[in-house]
């Protein structure tokens, strides 16, 4: 009889491991996955928020700059 209930015992105790394992990588996956997306936490607040890196490289041919209704002597 106890060597039935050590070996459910046992099973229990690794099972309990194995699932917590399981949960730790899935955990681990998807803040990793949300990080790679650009979310972050933002401490002061509390709150995820997603921030992102945005980059413009144009050359325009003969566009006209206005600046509140005046148009600059330079074009591009």
């Amino acid at each position: 009889m106890d060597t039935k209930q050590r070996k459910r015992r046992q099973r229990v105790h690794l099972t309990l491991i194995y699932s917590m394992m399981v949960l730790t990588v899935l955990f681990t996956v998807v803040i990793f996955a949300y990080a790679i997306q650009g979310y972050r936490l933002n401490w002061s607040s509390g709150k995820v928020v997603q921030g992102g890196l945005v980059q413009f490289d144009t050359h325009p041919d003969g566009a006209q700059v206005t600046v509140d209704q005046t148009r600059l002597s330079n074009e591009t």
